[in-house]
């Protein structure tokens, strides 16, 4: 039997989940318990704890909560800004909800996620997602 890394683990359940914690929330797995696993001295449980944990991301499907970030939405937001307000701080000092570094993380497209916060961003600055 061919023995399951760490890592593979990790990869497998970013490629399809995003993040080890989406995939353990999916699964309604503790998150502690999977790196509990990866700790584990004894090598033949801890095996079969891998292989669980494999087949566990192999059979959940990935929920998507949120949409998907669009390519190039971060220009497109950053000309919006930029024509309404003229800088980030000013966006950021008219709607104080929002911090500079945030916003700063979407107009890089450092987001993977189109939360609610983002879309009262979008929303702010009249983007529609359908047109992008």
């Amino acid at each position: 039997m061919k023995e399951i890394t760490e890592e593979q683990i990790k990869s497998a359940a970013r490629k399809k989940f995003g993040s080890l914690t989406r995939f353990a929330k999916t699964a309604d797995i503790q998150a502690l318990d999977i790196y509990a696993t990866f700790r584990m001295r004894d090598s033949n449980y801890k095996q079969s704890k891998m292989q669980a944990l494999m087949q566990a991301i192999k059979t959940c499907d990935a929920v998507r909560l949120e949409k998907d970030w669009k390519p190039g939405l971060g220009e497109v937001v950053r000309s919006a800004m930029l024509d309404e307000f003229g800088t980030i701080t000013a966006f950021c000092n008219a709607h104080p909800k929002f911090k500079n570094y945030w916003i700063s993380l979407i107009l890089n497209n450092k987001k993977l996620r189109i939360s609610n916060k983002v879309q009262e961003v979008l929303d702010i600055l009249k983007i529609d997602l359908n047109k992008i």
